[in-house]
């Protein structure tokens, strides 16, 4: 549970920062995102870094919140607060739009296909109530 909260907690600093790092895209016009991107390099250097980590944080609490609800609706017993905690990256997402809304978009569609893509369909879909999802 201790992966999740972490991955939680990854996936938040992570957009923030890459929210407040990064300039807006589409808000104020392709010319002077780059300009901003070639004057200071450095600041969009972290600002990619921290997207990176954080969507992929956020992409994997996608995925096991995709598997805990099919395992979920299937009859197995799961552990409530980890489904709870994967579901929690709705918050991630909503605080992220409230600063930049073009990076939130692109946070927003990395994740769910990169979460989506990671979920292993051919996979023995047998759960044995204490497999670590990561």
């Amino acid at each position: 549970m201790l992966t999740y909260i972490l991955y939680w907690l990854l996936g938040l600093c992570g957009g923030f920062l890459a929210a407040n790092w990064i300039p807006p895209i589409f808000e104020i016009g392709l010319g002077p995102f780059i300009s901003t991107l070639i004057l200071d390099p450095i600041t969009f250097f972290f600002g990619m870094g921290c997207f990176f980590v954080g969507f992929l944080a956020n992409a994997a609490l996608v995925r096991n919140g995709i598997r805990g609800t099919l395992f979920l609706s299937k009859g197995y017993k799961i552990h409530i607060p980890k489904l709870v905690i994967s579901y929690l990256v709705i918050a991630n997402f909503c605080l992220v739009f409230l600063f930049n809304l073009s990076i939130a978009v692109l946070f927003l569609i990395f994740s769910i296909v990169y979460g989506m893509i990671s979920l292993d369909i051919r996979q023995n879909w047998q759960y044995d109530g204490k497999q670590e999802d990561l």
